[in-house]
């Protein structure tokens, strides 16, 4: 399952406890609030996250860009953190 986070002004929108739970630790604002088709197409920057996606950038939407087009300062930051967690302190799978 695939869930959608918005970032729009340095604020993470999101219901998501893990996201939200990395986002302040590193200091971003968030709100919890649904996301409309609408905020995906005006926000600065989008992310998805998974259990196999893990998070990664969303850049383009029905053909619009989002934000610049390129994978915002938000989720390097939470991209960063996320595999440094899981380097640190997740269970290796495999020998």
């Amino acid at each position: 399952m695939l869930n959608l986070r918005r970032a729009l002004q340095d604020r993470v929108r999101t219901h998501e406890p893990h996201v939200r739970d990395l986002a302040a630790e590193l200091g971003i604002k968030i709100t919890e609030a649904d996301i409309t088709r609408h905020d995906v197409f005006i926000a600065d920057e989008c992310f998805l996250t998974g259990t196999a996606a893990e998070i990664i950038p969303v850049i383009k939407a029905d053909g619009r860009l989002i934000g610049n087009g390129k994978p915002g300062p938000i989720s390097a930051r939470m991209i960063a953190r996320f595999r440094q967690l899981t380097r640190e302190t997740g269970r290796p799978i495999y020998n």
